[in-house]
């Protein structure tokens, strides 16, 4: 059968037996109108060291042996407990499974009471009442014990809804705490992608420049360099149309001269000829 109602409850690996939850439920009890005393005892044990406080039973077997009707079934999901009309018969104590209910009283100043009256818890004049967990009921906010807890040992158990409480000091993951109080199967978490993990190094990279970055950088500037002095070369006007002109103008004088050289051959053949013709005439003559 599962569990509904609600219940405080601590790890026992993680309570060191500090007794600051003892002290913080004194506190809360006398700030709300109930009787000063604490609700809950821290024992040392050879296993460990835990507070023992009420489980808050869905059956409850102190609300069923109860008189006076002080425990009943609260809407809230735990079992609430009226002070003012309990009459300390010790019955719910006898039929707590847990033995997480203990009678307790407050001295009065006008009464003087032994110091043995203390142990029992009873004496004459002074109204003794059952001492059980009510969850801080009428306070504000996280349970003083939970609150309390310098190692979050101490979290409030939501078996329904799963609003868990936890303490604001608390270290660690209770999930597998909470599945073996409840009996049911723990659940590792899914791990995250590696993806993310990269994500803040890519972040890193972009907001701080690395060495790499300023050598490419430099190499950038560097092969800038030669387009900035093409440009100017092709901007700029340079001696080059000069140099060929002035080639242009030293071949030209030679081709004519060569043109004209080529002539001469000829006009000596031609001379020759004549001679040769002259000589001719000359015989025949």
């Amino acid at each position: 059968m599962a569990k509904k109602h609600r219940f405080v409850i601590c790890n026992p690996e993680l309570c060191i037996g500090c007794k600051a939850c003892e002290k913080a439920c004194v506190k809360s009890a006398y700030a709300r109108g109930r009787l000063n005393k604490t609700r809950l005892n821290v024992l040392a044990l050879e296993t460990g060291k835990m507070p023992n406080q009420c489980r808050q039973c869905d059956d409850s077997p102190c609300a069923n042996v109860c008189p006076t009707s002080a425990l009943i079934f609260s809407k809230d999901s735990y079992i609430e407990f009226r002070e003012s009309i309990c009459i300390g018969c010790k019955l719910c104590s006898i039929a707590c499974p847990y033995g997480a209910i203990h009678m307790n009283a407050e001295s009065i100043p006008s009464i003087k009471v032994d110091e043995d009256d203390y142990k029992v818890g009873c004496a004459k004049g002074r109204k003794s009442v059952a001492m059980k967990c009510d969850l801080c009921a009428g306070r504000e906010g996280v349970q003083a014990c939970i609150d309390s807890c310098p190692k979050g040992a101490l979290l409030l158990i939501d078996p329904i809804n799963e609003n868990h409480v936890y303490g604001k000091k608390l270290k660690g993951d209770q999930s597998r705490f909470i599945a073996n109080v409840l009996g049911r199967e723990y659940v590792e978490p899914t791990k995250e992608p590696e993806t993310t993990k990269t994500e803040p190094k890519e972040q890193v990279s972009e907001q701080a420049p690395t060495s790499e970055a300023k050598t490419q950088a430099k190499t950038e500037t560097k092969e800038q360099t030669p387009d900035a002095q093409s440009k100017t070369q092709t901007d700029a006007p340079t001696s080059e149309p000069k140099t060929t002109q002035a080639t242009q103008s030293e071949e030209t004088p030679v081709k004519t001269q060569a043109q004209t050289a080529k002539p001469e051959p000829e006009v000596k053949a031609k001379d020759a000829k004549k001679g040769k013709a002259s000589q001719n005439t000359g015989k025949e003559a």
